[in-house]
């Protein structure tokens, strides 16, 4: 495991098949750097994916949020900023997905179970600290309000 800078990644030029993140890009401020140097380690045709929440129309999130405790920690986009960053890096076919529905189902069922049977010994808690119920409550609302939208998104360097 290393530790390290998105931005600037101790690897060389088309090293990798491809790569995959989760979650990272909405505390990164930079995204346009990001994405430029995702798309110099990754080898022609392979593909970059991530997961993310991005920005919702209604925009204004709830905090604390899983990922940020107050606003000056989140750095959102929208759908098609989030697209267009990657395009303008140099990415093609670039494919996005809504799972906004998919997270707002395993939130509900995490609190569900936490309230019934207090927190599991492993959980996002290990990460998120004792405020992630309330982090997660506020997700749940952030999506159902049109405050985040949460995606997926596949993309191809060109070859």
């Amino acid at each position: 495991m290393r530790v390290g800078d998105g931005a600037t990644l101790p690897y060389e030029d088309a090293y990798f098949d491809g790569t995959y993140t989760q979650h990272v890009t909405m505390s990164v401020a930079d995204r346009a750097a990001f994405f430029a140097e995702a798309f110099r380690v990754i080898k022609p045709g392979g593909f970059f994916a991530l997961s993310e929440h991005g920005l919702g129309p209604k925009g204004n999130l709830i905090h604390p949020l899983p990922w940020a405790d107050e606003p000056a920690m989140s750095f959102l986009k929208t759908r098609a900023e989030t697209e267009a960053l990657l395009s303008e890096a140099g990415f093609e076919r670039i494919e996005t997905v809504n799972t906004g529905p998919k997270y707002v189902e395993g939130y509900r069922m995490m609190l569900a179970k936490i309230e019934a049977d207090g927190p599991p010994i492993l959980g996002l808690h290990v990460v998120g600290g004792d405020d992630m119920p309330v982090g997660a409550a506020n997700s749940t609302l952030s999506i159902e309000g049109g405050r985040t939208f949460p995606i997926e998104v596949v993309c191809i360097k060109p070859s």
